[in-house]
């Protein structure tokens, strides 16, 4: 069954486990929490996805191997969300 799901951006590296189908956007929740949602498939068996959270200006890995996934504004910094791939 598919459903959507929001998930806290809790730090500069983070992992959720969960049957993730799309990510559908990233954004601040109605208390001002950054967080993506996501379609899930809640009959799929559960996998881990590692998420990277960069300010503007810092420095991105050499070898990087992430999809970018959105911007949001919070606290007076821009934070831009990729999620890791499999490179």
């Amino acid at each position: 069954m598919y459903t959507i799901h929001k998930f806290e951006i809790v730090a500069h590296s983070f992992k959720v486990y969960t049957d993730l189908v799309q990510i559908l956007s990233v954004g601040l929740d109605p208390q001002g929490i950054p967080c993506i949602w996501c379609m899930v498939d809640t009959d799929r068996p559960k996998t881990s996805t590692q998420f990277s959270v960069f300010g503007t200006g810092d420095i991105l890995p050499d070898n990087i191997t992430m999809d970018f996934i959105g911007s949001i504004t919070h606290r007076g910094y821009v934070w831009h969300i990729f999620r890791e791939t499999s490179g």
